[in-house]
């Protein structure tokens, strides 16, 4: 196969990529339906499929359709990523406000066990 079908062929596998597997932080579908955690395991699938075809080349063979994959790459690790530190985030906050909730809460429990009567 020469050099111009190959990376024809893989131009073509890549385009293949990009519209089977549209990143779920450039949807502008509006559909609100659809949960974040399965547009975020699709963008997972694309990674690996993305990771598989840098893999069939050989290492000594980069050219730029090769950074164009890798840039493609960083950029859905880079929205996952993102993402993953917002929930995290959110989560700590949820954990702390439910923490406060339960502290408050034992101390009104404290304070009215030692005004009764026993």
């Amino acid at each position: 196969m020469n050099h111009d079908s190959d990376l024809r062929q893989r131009l073509e596998e890549l385009e293949r990529l990009l519209v089977q597997h549209r990143p779920w932080y450039r949807d502008n579908s509006g559909n609100g339906v659809e949960a974040v955690d399965a547009r975020i395991g699709r963008t997972l699938d694309r990674l690996r499929q993305l990771t598989a075809e840098m893999n069939r080349r050989p290492p000594d063979s980069h050219d730029p359709l090769d950074r164009v994959a890798m840039r493609l790459m960083l950029e859905d690790y880079a929205a996952v990523l993102s993402h993953l530190r917002a929930s995290v985030h959110t989560a700590e906050q949820l954990l702390a406000s439910v923490a406060k909730t339960v502290t408050d809460g034992h101390k009104i429990v404290r304070r009215e066990s030692k005004r009764r009567p026993r």
